[in-house]
C-alpha cells in the first residue's frame, strides 16, 4: 500500500493522458388538445443539449505524490416552443469545468480536493423548460491503518444549484461534514 511504483517517472509536471466525452441530447414534447376529433390547441417543445468535454491527466513530482485531472468543456442548448399562438427560440452556452487533486493517494493518509460546475437542461412541462448550474467542491480525507485501528474518513462539501425560468426558481446550496 505505501511502497514505492518503481516504473513511474519522477518529474517537475508530466501530462499522462487525455480522455474526452461529445455527447447529442435530445428532448421533445408534444400536447395536443382535441374535441370531438378537430384540434383545438397544441404545444411542442424540443431542446437539443450538444457539448464536449476533455479531462488532462497529469502528476506532479510522482503520481503516488500529487496526481491532478482537470479539464472542461462547452455545453451548446437551443430550445424551441411552438403553439397556436406563440412561436419561440433560444441558445445558450454553458462553460464546464472540474478537477481533482489526489495527494500521497497511495499513503496512510490521502487527500483528494475537488471541484465541479456544469450546465444542463431539464424539463417540467412542454413549455417549462429550465437551465440548471450545479457547482460542487470539497476535500475526502483518510486516515487508514496502521495510523488508526479502523479507517475514518473525513468528507466537507459545499454545493449550489441555480436556475430560472417563467415560472420557476431554484436556488439551492448544501453544506456537509461527515465522519
Amino acid at each position: 500500500m505505501c511502497g514505492y511504483a518503481s516504473s513511474e517517472e519522477i518529474a517537475p509536471f508530466r501530462l499522462t493522458g487525455v480522455d474526452g466525452e461529445v455527447y447529442v441530447r435530445f428532448f421533445a414534447d408534444e400536447y395536443v388538445n382535441e374535441l370531438t376529433g378537430v384540434e383545438t390547441s397544441r404545444r411542442e417543445g424540443t431542446t437539443t443539449e450538444e457539448g464536449f468535454d476533455i479531462t488532462l491527466h497529469s502528476y506532479i513530482y510522482h503520481p503516488n505524490f500529487f496526481r491532478l485531472d482537470f479539464g472542461g468543456g462547452l455545453t451548446f442548448l437551443q430550445h424551441n416552443y411552438e403553439s397556436n399562438t406563440v412561436d419561440e427560440s433560444n441558445d445558450n452556452e454553458f462553460v464546464n469545468l472540474h478537477a481533482r487533486a489526489y495527494i500521497l493517494e497511495k499513503k496512510y493518509y490521502p487527500l483528494m480536493l475537488y471541484y465541479d460546475r456544469h450546465s444542463s437542461s431539464t424539463s417540467y412541462a412542454v413549455q417549462d423548460r429550465m437551465v440548471l448550474t450545479r457547482e460542487k467542491y470539497g476535500l475526502n480525507f483518510k486516515l487508514r491503518r496502521p495510523l488508526l485501528p479502523a479507517l475514518v474518513q473525513f468528507d466537507l462539501s459545499h454545493s449550489k444549484t441555480d436556475g430560472d425560468n417563467l415560472q420557476r426558481i431554484t436556488d439551492e446550496t448544501t453544506d456537509r461534514a461527515s465522519i
